[in-house]
């Protein structure tokens, strides 16, 4: 009987194990890396100065990762690291990301990645196909590059510990 409670116990734990077993590490640009649970495509930019890559999961979760390149619009890393704290930049970002009709911010904060690197984070309400999803952004600036980490809920509704593994899944060495 008690191998029995035993085994049971374990299989229980087993759930709330870190699910990284086999999710993808992918170099976003030099020293930056992150994971995602499945092969990321790349999403066509339309043209535009970012890099965008998207995994899909069994039940529509998406988590997408942008990567803005800042000097290809002119903005020097001096002119991000000056810029990157300020009221006014935090709400032109925040404007940007409402641009697309039927997005709503819900909530808003801010912190820092290794007690270093700024980011800003974002609960989106977004209307997509018809119906309303959330989603989560959080935008870490590291020199001249906004990365942009988006887990938007599939089917199953919100998933709060498949957000954090992707979002504690960047990595950046220096």
């Amino acid at each position: 009987m008690k191998k029995f409670f035993v085994v049971v116990c374990a299989w229980m734990g087993m759930a709330f194990m870190p699910l990284t077993t086999d999710w993808k590490t992918v170099e976003v640009v030099e020293k930056v890396k992150v994971s995602m649970p499945t092969e990321p495509v790349a999403v066509d930019a339309a043209g535009g100065p970012q890099q965008i890559r998207k995994s899909v999961m069994a039940d529509s979760t998406e988590l997408v990762l942008m990567v803005l390149d800042f000097t290809k619009l002119g903005v020097s890393e001096e002119q991000l690291e000056a810029l990157k704290d300020t009221e006014d930049f935090k709400e032109q970002i925040k404007m940007g990301i409402t641009q697309s009709a039927g997005v709503v911010v819900k909530a808003e904060s801010e912190g820092k990645y290794n007690d270093k690197h700024l980011y800003y984070q974002f609960d989106l309400e977004v209307e997509k196909n018809g119906k309303k999803v959330t989603n989560t952004t959080r935008m870490v600036f590291y020199k001249k590059y906004a990365l942009s980490l988006t887990c938007q809920n599939g089917t199953g509704g919100v998933k709060k510990e498949i957000q954090d593994q992707y979002f504690n899944s960047l990595v950046i060495t220096e």
